[in-house]
């Protein structure tokens, strides 16, 4: 969490300022740490704002001491930090997650991106989850994006996020400013090339 807040703060110094840095939470760190804490603790070390942050939590955490779960994702929550389920659809799915656990986005899974278009269960899927998510005010992310087609499907989802190789492999935190520079005014040409 040090190094995020780390990492963050120097990309503010630069004059990059991220709407959210994504961070994976493991069951490890709700069980061995108080996450509450520790977030406020690096925040206040480094001056960053609760609110960049974004915890990507899987669905088997939420079924490992729901209670506990929530009440620690409430007291994130209410820090600024946004809470996102990560690999959604492939787990331990269930409406009540999202009913009893403050989430603010849903990540569809790689695994149904993989088949689109052309695969209509694939299709269908995907589009029941964004339409569920949206039916409660979440936010929806797209994982595993590769190709224009897929683009093209999901932007007539009007889905809030995509991310894939389409738009970077992954890269070190200093080529990320550089990336940013060299990719930033080339989005529109590519959403109008999506239409």
């Amino acid at each position: 969490m040090r190094e995020v807040c780390r990492q963050t703060a120097d990309w503010n110094a630069n004059g990059v300022f991220p709407t959210s840095v994504a961070v994976n939470i493991s069951p490890l760190q709700f069980r061995k740490c108080d996450l509450v804490e520790t977030v406020r603790a690096a925040t206040e070390e480094f001056g960053v704002d609760a609110g960049v942050l974004e915890f990507e939590i899987t669905e088997g955490l939420v079924i490992e001491n729901a209670d506990y779960v929530a009440e620690t994702l409430q007291n994130l929550r209410a820090m600024g930090v946004k809470i996102s389920i990560d690999d959604f659809g492939t787990g331990y799915s269930s409406l009540a997650y999202l009913s009893k656990f403050p989430v603010d986005k849903l990540k569809v899974d790689r695994f149904f991106v993989n088949g689109i278009p052309g695969n209509r269960t694939h299709e269908m899927i995907a589009s029941t989850v964004v339409h569920l998510a949206r039916s409660l005010d979440i936010e929806v992310v797209v994982e595993g994006v590769e190709t224009e087609a897929q683009l093209r499907f999901f932007d007539t989802l009007s889905c809030d996020e995509l991310q894939g190789y389409y738009f970077s492999r992954p890269v070190s935190p200093a080529a990320f400013i550089q990336w940013l520079v060299d990719y930033q005014p080339k989005l529109p040409e590519i959403w109008a090339a999506a239409q």
